[in-house]
């Protein structure tokens, strides 16, 4: 939490905390924190974008009293793993956290437009509601976007798009205002996806992002990967995956390059990555299959 956005008061002036990561894609901005609460702690949050704070891991008991514009907010409620806060943009949020725990949490903080960008640009007016309790989140889908801190391979950066744009959408569901208007589905075929899968193949060797090929076709991240994933029947990101691990096969029957080498010209951070989903999709290691003379 940024120490302009969030003053802490009370018995302890800080919460003693660790920050494991802290990273932007997709619109969504999320960090990755411990910290260690003891006793009676004040916080009190005011941020011009809207923030959602995911508690991951709890390691003792605590409980809060919340407001929001110094309006109370029912009784206090149990923080624990599993917990989520939505705190809207522009809304004073107050809390009084009582116990003693150690937490490990993600914070995330997304821009208004950053809906519209995500959902179409028919999402019209909205905003999101205050609220506190259960994770309203597909299950796992918040524990899969903190994983990416700190992968020692790095990852897929499409698939990190993936997680924050489902992030994204799953929070106005259970937020916002109004329900998620009915896109109106445009007859969207192979013939206008051929940029995208051209732009695709002419990329294997860098990060490929959704947001780039959503433009290509001048779609919504959530129209695209819909019409993307009827038409092809895989998610852009799998296709992506399946495209570099094509492209690697021909270069280990054709060329003399290393694994690592290869690794790089079809786009993966690292060997090790490369060669693990290598052998997901083909069903044996790289050099194996350079071995065996595979035809795929």
């Amino acid at each position: 939490m940024n120490a302009t956005a969030c003053v802490e008061t009370g018995r302890y002036l800080s919460v003693p905390r660790a920050t494991e990561c802290a990273f932007a894609v997709a619109g969504l901005t999320y960090s990755v924190h411990s910290a260690l609460y003891r006793d009676v702690v004040e916080s009190e949050i005011l941020l011009p974008r809207h923030a959602f704070i995911f508690v991951l891991e709890s390691d003792g008991e605590l409980m809060v009293e919340e407001s929001w514009d110094a309006l109370r907010r029912g009784p206090r409620i149990a923080l624990g793993a599993g917990t989520c806060t939505v705190l809207p943009r522009g809304r004073r949020y107050a809390a009084r956290i009582t116990g003693r725990a150690s937490l490990r949490y993600m914070f995330c903080q997304v821009e208004h437009s950053t809906f519209a960008r995500v959902l179409g640009d028919g999402l019209g007016d909205f905003d999101l509601r205050p609220q506190s309790g259960p994770n309203p989140m597909a299950p796992g889908l918040v524990e899969r976007l903190a994983s990416l801190c700190g992968a020692p391979d790095g990852f897929p950066f499409a698939y990190a798009e993936s997680l924050a744009s489902m992030l994204i959408v799953e929070m106005f569901r259970a937020s916002a205002t109004k329900p998620i208007p009915p896109e109106l589905m445009a007859n969207v075929g192979s013939a206008r996806f051929k940029p995208v899968i051209d732009f695709v193949e002419d990329s294997l060797d860098r990060e490929i992002g959704l947001n780039e090929m959503a433009s290509l076709v001048g779609l919504s991240l959530t129209h695209f990967s819909h019409a993307f994933k009827t038409t092809y029947g895989v998610s852009p990101y799998r296709y992506i995956l399946q495209r570099r691990i094509k492209r690697a096969g021909t270069l280990l029957r054709t060329t003399n390059d290393t694994v690592a080498t290869i690794a790089g010209r079809v786009g993966f951070s690292s060997q090790s990555r490369f060669s693990q989903a290598f052998a997901s999709l083909v069903g044996s290691a790289p050099s194996a299959y350079r071995s065996s003379g595979n035809d795929g």
